[in-house]
């Protein structure tokens, strides 16, 4: 069962996104990720990559 993050706080959200294991759950990480840049961004979210080409661990919400 995929958790409720719109009822996360925006902390809790990147608390979520900075620890969850993006090769194990990929779908949790990007609906995290989606909320968190609606809630900044005040609209809806587009489609994001997963993981950056680089591999990287960093996330970036503009």
């Amino acid at each position: 069962m995929q958790p409720n993050y719109s009822q996360y706080s925006v902390n809790e959200l990147e608390q979520v996104i900075d620890s969850i294991d993006r090769e194990k759950y990929p779908a949790r990480f990007n609906s995290a990720l989606q909320e968190l840049k609606h809630r900044k961004l005040g609209k809806e979210p587009e489609p994001i990559n997963l993981i950056p080409k680089d591999n990287s661990k960093k996330y970036k919400v503009e």
